[in-house]
């Protein structure tokens, strides 16, 4: 028995070639990908996110639409574009587990001496929250 850890779209053509005989095993909500943002003005920053709002409301009005824009952009299959379009959760949030995940790392980082520091910075310190609290306030959820 051979086995694999991988993402899209290796797993859907390395299903296609073993047919019955693959066994995909679901990684659901084990694993996030975060996006950060770094903009050079307020104003700019609250003009980004609320494009970024406009996009997640049209990705949860019209899933149809998004896929095609997608596939079509990304020159995805779009059969592969369907099949894995719910494994994501298209959401701006700023939210606890961010702070979380950064200090991780750095604790993580300064472990195994990959940066001078020793010590955890203080992540608030770099985060404009002011800017998503206007734009969109349901999706701050840290805690100060």
């Amino acid at each position: 028995m051979d086995a694999i850890c991988k993402w899209e779209p290796h797993i859907i053509n390395a299903r296609k070639l073993l047919g019955k005989q693959a066994l995909i095993l679901p990684v659901v909500d084990i694993y996030r990908e975060d996006f950060y943002f770094v903009a050079n003005s307020p104003e700019t920053l609250k003009r980004f996110l609320k494009a970024i709002e406009k996009g997640e409301e049209f990705i949860q009005k019209d899933r149809e639409g998004a896929i095609n824009i997608v596939s079509e952009r990304l020159k995805l299959d779009k059969e592969l574009t369907v099949l894995i379009w719910d494994e994501f959760n298209f959401r701006l949030v700023l939210d606890q587990s961010i702070i979380i995940s950064l200090e991780d790392e750095a604790r993580w980082a300064i472990r195994e001496e990959l940066v001078d520091e020793e010590e955890v910075p203080d992540y608030l310190d770099f985060i404009y929250i002011d800017a998503l609290e206007e734009v969109k306030p349901e999706a701050v959820t840290i805690i100060r």
